[in-house]
């Protein structure tokens, strides 16, 4: 049987008594016109019932026109609603016969998760421009598949026609959402590295597990252990101490000035069909489903199927969260078309009416169709037409290139994944997951003896810096998998006397003076031992320059040596200065020869030159401890304002 032509009841739209006078519009609208004129500059291959209308189709704006109207009336607060968009020729279609429910041709594609990702992958977002305002063009689903490109609503309409197609109760929603969801933005959430099925069998598998399985050993704790961290979580939470995580994740949202009224259009599955138990959203852009009281959904204009169009009546100041989906319930939707008969009923009266007909004689048959075309003409019938789009054929090689391009890509919080159709890579690449780490956590402190902040950083830095801790008298700075195998710097500072709370306050604004520097080494086995630096230590107040070296084989001892810093300014004078008393070597092997007085002075002034420009690098870090700090106080003063 072919249910695409039903029977419904044309009644006044929204109770209202009387139906307003309204002029004809023009149903090409100049923007739209304009639009579809550069895509398409021959019309003349599309099908006639995308170039004209039908009468009854005609009939059907004209109804539609006259509820817009009236609906203006009742809700002067509220946007005009989508119902009759142009199409890719220009022509105004009802949104309801935009839809053509086609039956899978793969068996990929009866399924609705198979039909949402599909639809994700397969196509490239066109954003709405501008973001709040409805789109003015609402091409056929056929050719959108063609394109591989299309608007949110025509996402929204390809996969609530294979959904349809594939006997789910689906309808296409319009409404809002907020910008992460519009933009196709998916940067702030985890990657899903587990299957929810997966893990679902995981855990059946472990609860039918073999009751002669090992038991585990119990896990032993230390109560000494627990006490001292029960304290140190305690002195973490008094009120002088603030943490302030800089995860993306985590950090307040940047303030979306068009919250609330962004347009977006997504799918509703109903309940019933395909033993579905709730109901569910499904977002076109991505293929996920969310249930339908989700933050994200911030509140719904009007659904609908290839049956007929309703108009939400219900408060939408909470999202979705409290929406009712009976949709033959008055007090919640208004249907275009009232009296309509839903696909639900359809089905029924169909049933009902083939097992009374086989038990009717012919004469009982003519009588019952004359008395229902009767109560037709009674009702002032209107037929719903028969979808104008052509039929929608996703085959299997669409399902094998699938992605625009041959690739798509999609970054979530810290990691970006690749896929890429079959055969497009020459090395059969076709996924590929990276994985990022960024800025993860910074705290500050308030101590007995002045105040701490704790950075950590991730190996992007170009100094390899991942770790920062630095007090009112000293830095401690962590590195990784540098190439002068540095991994850790010890600054002392030269302690502040405080005399008041504001003088403190600007002594941290400014570089501290710089007592001693203590810096440590990986060994580097491309130089013997007795030559690769362990340690390293500048006392600047001493002016003294301290060097230990790595342990050879087999000893317990390092060798060191000890420079004293001549005094004089220039070059010459330094050199003059420079005895043998100003250094001393300590050589764990008696047989070596001790180093000349030459060679060690030039080792000097290479590290005179090294100290100079560690100072720079000590007075660049606390310049960015203060940024830090400033932006942190800054973040938390806005956290604290009331709006």
């Amino acid at each position: 049987m072919d249910t695409g032509e039903q029977t419904v009841g044309y009644g006044v739209p929204l109770k209202m008594d009387s139906v307003l006078s309204h002029s004809k519009e023009e149903l090409r609208p100049a923007e739209a016109q304009q639009e579809v004129q550069e895509e398409n500059e021959e019309q003349d291959d599309f099908p006639q019932s995308y170039r004209s209308n039908t009468p009854a189709e005609a009939l059907l704006l004209d109804s539609s026109q006259t509820f817009q109207h009236q609906f203006l009336y009742l809700y002067p607060e509220r946007k005009p609603l989508l119902l009759t968009p142009p199409n890719e020729c220009g022509v105004q279609k009802f949104v309801c016969t935009t839809l053509r429910p086609s039956p899978p041709s793969v068996a990929e594609l009866l399924y609705w998760n198979n039909c949402a990702s599909f639809v994700a992958d397969f196509l490239s977002l066109e954003p709405l421009d501008p973001p709040e305002e409805l789109p003015r063009l609402l091409r056929s689903p056929s050719l959108v598949l063609r394109r591989q490109s299309g608007s949110c609503l025509e996402f929204s309409v390809l996969l609530c026609s294979l959904l349809l197609g594939a006997d789910y109760d689906a309808y296409c929603v319009s409404g809002h959402a907020d910008r992460e969801m519009c933009a196709q933005d998916q940067s702030r959430q985890d990657f899903p590295l587990l299957d929810p099925v997966v893990q679902s069998v995981s855990s059946d598998q472990k609860q039918q597990a073999s009751k002669y399985t090992m038991m585990l050993q119990p896990e032993l704790h230390s109560h000494y252990l627990r006490r001292q961290e029960e304290k140190r979580q305690e002195a973490e939470a008094a009120p002088d101490h603030i943490t302030v995580p800089l995860s993306q994740d985590q950090c307040q949202k940047p303030v979306d000035p068009l919250h609330g009224v962004r347009v977006h259009f997504w799918v509703l599955v109903l309940s019933g069909s395909h033993g579905i138990k709730e109901n569910f959203f499904i977002d076109p852009l991505t293929g996920v489903s969310y249930p339908t009281d989700h933050q994200h959904f911030l509140g719904m204009e009007s659904i609908w199927n290839n049956f007929n169009y309703y108009v939400n009546v219900q408060d939408c100041k909470h999202g979705c969260r409290d929406m009712v989906f009976d949709l033959e319930d008055g007090r919640f939707w208004e249907p275009v078309l009232s009296g309509t008969i839903s696909k639900k009923d359809l089905i029924l009266e169909v049933q009902q009416r083939e097992q009374t007909w086989s038990k009717l004689s012919s004469k009982e048959k003519k009588e019952q169709e004359e008395e229902e075309e009767e109560e037709e003409e009674q009702r002032r019938v209107l037929k719903m037409p028969k979808s104008w789009a052509s039929f929608i054929n996703v085959t299997e090689e669409d399902l094998q290139r699938r992605f625009p391009g041959g690739k798509k890509e999609i970054l979530y919080r810290n990691t970006k994944l690749e896929r890429f159709a079959p055969n497009v890579r020459s090395d059969g690449l076709i996924k590929r997951l990276s994985m990022y780490r960024e800025l993860q956590t910074y705290r500050c402190r308030a101590l007995t003896s002045g105040w701490e902040q704790e950075v950590e950083f991730s190996r992007g830095r170009s100094d390899n810096l991942v770790h920062r801790v630095i007090t009112s008298d000293k830095m401690m700075e962590t590195f990784k998998c540098r190439s002068d195998f540095l991994y850790h710097r010890l600054v002392f500072f030269t302690p502040h006397v405080r005399f008041s709370e504001q003088s403190n306050d600007t002594a941290e604004l400014q570089d501290r003076p710089v007592q001693r520097v203590v810096e440590r080494f990986h060994r580097n086995i491309s130089k013997p031992a007795h030559e690769d630096v362990n340690e390293r230590v500048f006392g600047l107040l001493e002016r003294s320059i301290e060097l230990k070296y790595h342990c050879n084989d087999h000893r317990l001892i390092p060798p060191h040596t000890k420079f004293l810093k001549p005094r004089e300014s220039t070059e010459q004078q330094k050199a003059e200065q420079f005895t043998s008393d100003m250094v001393s070597c300590f050589q764990v092997d008696v047989c070596e020869q001790p180093p000349q007085i030459g060679p060690l002075y030039k080792m000097l002034q290479s590290l005179i030159r090294e100290e100079e420009q560690l100072l720079e690098q000590i007075s660049m870090s606390q310049k960015e401890v203060r940024g830090q700090r400033g932006l942190r106080e800054i973040s938390q003063n806005k956290l604290k304002t009331p709006d």
